[in-house]
């Protein structure tokens, strides 16, 4: 895409945007995460996964085309904006700073996926 549109990026944007990358496969692996926590606790779990997948499809398709309420709840209920939105935003130059919050969010996903995971697994009686 950066070749089509044929944009000029300097090497503090490449580095910035490989960086918004990674931290968007961390909130996705944390959301990931949180939800198979949840699995130790319950035994039909797959209608939440394929809740989370469609709402993940809201990140493919730029959020300029959907309404103000619903933009806010993608990228901040639930952080899918972050994962791939923001990346590709901030080249383009339409996140305005919001790709700046992705290195707060990054690490607070992880740390609650880690609480989240720790205590499912410290809470976890097998069946047997």
């Amino acid at each position: 895409g950066v070749l089509e549109l044929h944009l000029r990026i300097s090497l503090v944007q490449l580095v910035v945007f490989i960086l918004l990358v990674c931290n968007g496969f961390v909130i996705f692996a944390s959301l990931l995460f949180c939800l198979g926590a949840l699995s130790f606790k319950t035994t039909r779990m797959n209608y939440i996964g394929s809740f989370f997948l469609t709402l993940a499809q809201f990140s493919r398709r730029p959020f300029e085309i959907y309404p103000r309420i619903l933009r806010h709840a993608v990228m901040f209920a639930g952080p899918i904006g972050f994962i791939a939105y923001v990346p590709a935003g901030y080249l383009l130059g339409k996140t305005q700073g919001i790709w700046g919050l992705s290195f707060v969010l990054c690490p607070l996903c992880f740390l609650i996926s880690r609480y989240f995971w720790q205590h499912a697994l410290a809470t976890y009686t097998s069946a047997c």
